[in-house]
C-alpha cells in the first residue's frame, strides 16, 4: 500500500473513532445505551525483497489500519445481575406499596373496628347496671350496629383492594404481552442484521432495554441462540419468547373459586399449544409476582383474621344471649347473624361428594382457608395459611374449631376448598333492632341483670386463642404492621442491591463524558496527523514527478 493509502486508512479510522465517540456523547442519557468503541486492527504488512531505490534491504512494510468492528461495552454477567435485581426490586416494591394500604386500614383505631368494639363493650357495661332502661338498651343496639358496620366496612375495603389488584394484574399482563412482542420483532431484526457478519449494537441495546422493562413486570431468564435471537423464559421454565414467536399471557378463573382471577401462559411447541397456569410461587420477581402474592397471601390473611374475630364475637355473644330472658318474657335469640362458611368443590371433581362446614368451637378457629384432597382411601386436609396437613380415613371430622361433614361419594382425585371465616366480617349483622329483645335477665323478674353482666364480662375474658377480643384485634393490627414493615425492609434492601448492580453496569457500559472528551481530542489529533501524512505523500509524489521532467 502506498504512503497515500496508509494516510487514508488512518484518516478513515480516526474519523470512525470520532464518529463513535460523538455517538457516545449524544446518547449519554439514552436508557439502555451501551458505550461503543471502534476496534482497529493493522492491515497485514506487504513483503518487499528489493527495498527502495535499489537498496538490497527488504521486509514487511505496513499498509495502514482497518476497522474490524464497532463493539459495544457489554458484560453479559453484569447485565444479567441487573435484570435479576430489577425483577426482585419490582416485586418487593409492589408488594410493599400494596401492603401499606392494609396497614393503614388496621391502624385507624379512632375510626376502625377497635373503637367500635370498645364502644360496644362500654354500652353493654352501662346497660348491665340499668337493665330496665330502654335508653341504655337502645345504646347497646346502636353500638352493636356500629360494630357490625365497621366490620362490614373493613372487609369491604379489603375486597376493594383485591379488585384493584386484579385490575392491576390485567394491566400488567397486557404490558408483558406487548414487551414479549417487541422482543420477538427485535429478534427478527437482529438475526437479519447478523447475517451481514457485523453486530447490530443499537438493536442489541434496544432489546436489552426491553428485557429490562420486562423484568420489572415479570422475572425472566434468557438464552441467546446462534443467530443472535434471544429466547425468554419465566422462572417456571415456560417459554415467553422463542425466536420471533412470543407466547401469550391471559386471564382466567380458578376452577375451585370462580371469584379468583388466575394468570395463564399459552405458548406454541410445534403444532401443539401448551397452556400453563402461573402461580405466585412459579414467578421469580416482577410486579406481577408482587401483585399476586399480595392478593393471594396478604389480603387473604387479613380478611381471614378479621373474619375469625367476627365469628368469635358472634358465637360468644350468641351463646350467652340465648341463655337469657328478654323484656317480653321470652328466651333470648341470637344477637348476631353470620354468613354460612363456604365449601367449594373443584370443577374437575367427578364424584358426587359435597362438603359442608360449621363452627364447632370459635376459640379454636384459625385465620385460614383449607383444602381437602381425596385419594380414594383417605382425606388430606391442608391448612393453607401455614401448609399444616392432617389426614383422616372418614368424615365427619372436627379440626381447628370447625366441623366438616360429607354427603355423597367423592371420587379419587376430588378436592374441595374451605373458607370457614373469610366472609364472616363482610356478612355479620345484628339480629334485631328492638331494645326490648335484648335478653339481659335469667328470669322474668324486673331488674334482673345477671345475663347482662355475663355479656359485659366478655370484654375481660380470654376468648380467642387465650386473648380478649380487644387484645386479639391488637394482635391482628400488630401482625399486619409487622408484615408491612418487613416488606418495606425487603423493598429497601432490593432497591440497594439494584442500585449496586446498576452502578457496576454503568462502570462497564456507561458513558463517561470526561473519558469521551479525552478520546475526542486524541482521535482529532490522529485525524489531523493522518491528514498531514496524506499532504506529505502528495508533496513527495509531486517532487518525484518534477524530478522526472
Amino acid at each position: 500500500m502506498s504512503l497515500l493509502g496508509v494516510g487514508s486508512s488512518g484518516l478513515a479510522a480516526a474519523y470512525a473513532a470520532i464518529n463513535a465517540t460523538s455517538n457516545n456523547i449524544a446518547n449519554v442519557n439514552t436508557p439502555g445505551y451501551s458505550r461503543q468503541n471502534v476496534v482497529q486492527t493493522t492491515v497485514p504488512g506487504q513483503f518487499s525483497s528489493g527495498g527502495f531505490f535499489g537498496r538490497s534491504s527488504g521486509g514487511f512494510f505496513g499498509r495502514g489500519v482497518t476497522i474490524e468492528s464497532i463493539r459495544r461495552a457489554f458484560d453479559a454477567q453484569v447485565n444479567g445481575q441487573v435484570q435479576f435485581s430489577e425483577a426482585q426490586s419490582a416485586e418487593a416494591a409492589t408488594q410493599s406499596r400494596l401492603m401499606r394500604t392494609v396497614d393503614e386500614l388496621f391502624a385507624a383505631d379512632d375510626v376502625g373496628v377497635g373503637n367500635a368494639l370498645d364502644n360496644f363493650f362500654s354500652s353493654m357495661t352501662q346497660a348491665s347496671s340499668r337493665p330496665s332502661d330502654i335508653a341504655s338498651r337502645a345504646a347497646v343496639i346502636s353500638s352493636g350496629l356500629q360494630l357490625v358496620s365497621r366490620l362490614n366496612q373493613a372487609s369491604s375495603q379489603i375486597d376493594e383492594q383485591g379488585r384493584n389488584v386484579d385490575l392491576g394484574i390485567r394491566a400488567t399482563v397486557v404490558q408483558i404481552n406487548s414487551l414479549a412482542q417487541k422482543i420477538g420483532r427485535l429478534n427478527e431484526a437482529i438475526a437479519l442484521a447478523r447475517g451481514s457478519g457485523q453486530t447490530p449494537n443499537d438493536l442489541l441495546d434496544q432489546r436489552d432495554e426491553v428485557v429490562r422493562q420486562l423484568n420489572t413486570q415479570v422475572g425472566v431468564s434468557t438464552l441467546e441462540q446462534s443467530d443472535g435471537s434471544l429466547n425468554v423464559f419465566v422462572s417456571s421454565g415456560a417459554a415467553l419468547v422463542v425466536g420471533t414467536t412470543p407466547a401469550s399471557m391471559s386471564i382466567g378463573f380458578d376452577l375451585t373459586d370462580p371469584q379468583k382471577q388466575l394468570v395463564g401462559l399459552s405458548s406454541a411447541n410445534g403444532a401443539t399449544t401448551i397452556n400453563l397456569q402461573l402461580s405466585p410461587a412459579s414467578l421469580n420477581g416482577g410486579a406481577l409476582a408482587g401483585q399476586m402474592k399480595f392478593r393471594d397471601t396478604n389480603l387473604v390473611d387479613a380478611k381471614n383474621e378479621l373474619g375469625r374475630l367476627a365469628t368469635a364475637i358472634a358465637s360468644t355473644f350468641n351463646a350467652i344471649h340465648a341463655a337469657g330472658t328478654n323484656m317480653n318474657g321470652t328466651a333470648g335469640q341470637a344477637l348476631f347473624t353470620l354468613p354460612a362458611p363456604v365449601a367449594l368443590p373443584s370443577a374437575l371433581n367427578t364424584g358426587t361428594g359435597a362438603i359442608s362446614v360449621s363452627v364447632a368451637a370459635a376459640s379454636g378457629l384459625k385465620p385460614s382457608d383449607y383444602r381437602i384432597d381425596y385419594n380414594g382411601s383417605q382425606y388430606t386436609i391442608t391448612r393453607l395459611q401455614d401448609g399444616a396437613k392432617s389426614t383422616t380415613a372418614s368424615m365427619p371430622v372436627t379440626l381447628d374449631g370447625i366441623a366438616i361433614t360429607l354427603t355423597g361419594t367423592p371420587a379419587a382425585g376430588d378436592s374441595f376448598q374451605l373458607q370457614p371465616v373469610r366472609n364472616a366480617a363482610a356478612g355479620i349483622k345484628l339480629a334485631f333492632s328492638d331494645p326490648r329483645t335484648l335478653a339481659f335477665g335469667l328470669s322474668n323478674a324486673s331488674g334482673d341483670n345477671r345475663n347482662a353482666l355475663a355479656l359485659a364480662a366478655v370484654a375481660e375474658q380470654a376468648t380467642l386463642g387465650g386473648l380478649t377480643f380487644s387484645q386479639a384485634l391488637g394482635e391482628i393490627s400488630a401482625k399486619v404492621g409487622a408484615t408491612a414493615r418487613g416488606l418495606e425492609t425487603s423493598a429497601s434492601i432490593a432497591d440497594k442491591l439494584l442500585t449496586q448492580a446498576r452502578s457496576e453496569q454503568s462502570s462497564v457500559s456507561g458513558v463517561n463524558l470526561d473519558e469521551e472528551a479525552a478520546k475526542l481530542i486524541r482521535y482529532q489529533q490522529a485525524y489531523q496527523a493522518s491528514a498531514k501524512v496524506i499532504a506529505t505523500a502528495q508533496t513527495l509524489f509531486q517532487t518525484l514527478i518534477d524530478m522526472g521532467r
